[in-house]
């Protein structure tokens, strides 16, 4: 087991932790999970934050039940670690897990772009009528004198579900969206230190003109190519960053 830093943050006891309105009928373990991701993408939550089941559970006012549901998903997505006798804590980002991300993200969008042949005509539009309007909002993003990176991986995530939408199926990108938490943290670290937005959107303008012209062979080298950028950006990211936001992990 690896050691955690030492005078790790409680983070309910810091108020470090944003309140969260919980929506009546939406599961409560699927709400905090969700929520406690995000901070953990976006570094609210940072590597080495210890985090308490009966503290969680006062701050979001509920039984210990979903809090223990939302914990054991954080950890199957390689975001905590629970280590016995000692404590739940946040991880630092797995190089091995985002490998396998990458691996992942890469087969399902290409297997989706190589079912363009049974599409019909209608079909076919609508996904190229959605991805126009997707790369027409993320064209603005650049035109603005702050880029909001936020904004943008929204914008990001939902280019990447429409390619999906070409295989018919919803479960491509649920798949891929289960698995991607350790990819999100190397999203926005990359904003922040090593990529615009500017450099994103063009690569995805080359994918939305390869599939728009149903060159399938173009589109699938060019979205391996994206999938696997971020293996380049994460070393850009340890060598530029003053921080230790990175771990070499068995999976």
């Amino acid at each position: 087991m690896r050691e955690q830093p030492c005078g790790c943050i409680e983070i309910v006891n810091r108020k470090l932790l944003p309140r969260l309105h919980l929506t009546a009928g939406k599961k409560l373990s699927e709400q905090i999970y969700e929520f406690l991701r995000m901070q953990i993408v976006k570094r609210q939550i940072p590597p080495g934050t210890a985090l308490s089941e009966n503290e969680l559970a006062a701050h979001f006012d509920v039984s210990r039940n979903p809090i223990r549901e939302a914990i054991g998903r954080l950890r199957n997505n390689h975001l905590i670690e629970i280590m016995p006798q000692k404590g739940t804590f946040v991880t630092k980002i797995s190089i091995s897990n985002l490998k396998d991300i990458c691996f992942v993200r890469g087969a399902l969008e290409t297997a989706a772009v190589r079912n363009i042949p049974n599409l019909t005509e209608k079909e076919f539009f609508a996904v190229i009528k959605a991805l126009d309007k997707n790369m027409a909002q993320q064209r603005k993003q650049q035109t603005g004198k702050a880029e909001n990176s936020s904004r943008f991986l929204e914008l990001d995530d939902e280019f990447h579900k429409i390619i999906c939408d070409l295989s018919k199926t919803s479960l491509s990108w649920q798949m891929i969206h289960s698995v991607k938490a350790n990819m999100d943290r190397v999203r926005y670290l990359s904003l922040s230190h090593v990529t615009t937005v500017s450099e994103l959107s063009q690569c995805h303008e080359e994918i939305y003109e390869a599939i728009a012209a149903k060159n399938i062979e173009k589109a699938c080298e060019l979205i391996e190519k994206h999938s696997y950028e971020i293996t380049r950006t994460y070393k850009q990211i340890m060598e530029e960053s003053s921080e230790d936001w990175f771990e070499e992990t068995e999976n």
